[in-house]
């Protein structure tokens, strides 16, 4: 390829520049439970939303259990204060119009949004105890 001019050679800097990629955050390992008043909720997803940088999220297991992926499976969340959202949803037997309108949410409506839910995290380097949250009416 053979360059002639400044707007070819700028383009080349831009895509060789958006080839790198966003530079990739350190994170911190997190894991917890969540409860709903006492009781393990399976099945949640649990997404941390940090002030500056890449959501985390991840999925609880049959004892409430999660494991938040930024970037690669497992790797955590980066350090700083979030805002968490965690949602449950029952999804309904058939996927008719009808039914999918229906579904019916586990956990109270405000725990899906990040913004309503009130709940909040600090992710500290080098703190490896697990975050929980017992959520309630």
């Amino acid at each position: 390829m053979r360059l002639n001019g400044h707007k070819e050679i700028c383009f080349l800097m831009i895509f060789l520049l958006g080839c790198g990629g966003a530079s990739k955050l350190d994170t911190v390992p997190v894991t917890g439970m969540v409860t709903y008043n006492g009781e393990p909720i399976a099945d949640a997803s649990v997404t941390f939303y940090p002030e500056k940088g890449r959501a985390a999220s991840g999925m609880t297991d049959q004892d409430g259990i999660y494991t938040l992926t930024t970037y690669e499976s497992g790797d955590g969340a980066v350090a700083g204060k979030h805002k968490v959202s965690i949602s449950k949803q029952e999804a309904p037997p058939g996927n008719s119009t009808e039914e999918l309108e229906n579904i019916k949410a586990e956990i109270p409506q405000k725990y899906n949004n990040a913004e309503t839910s009130g709940l909040t995290a600090d992710v500290v380097a080098g703190q490896d105890a697990p975050i929980d949250f017992n959520l309630a009416e």
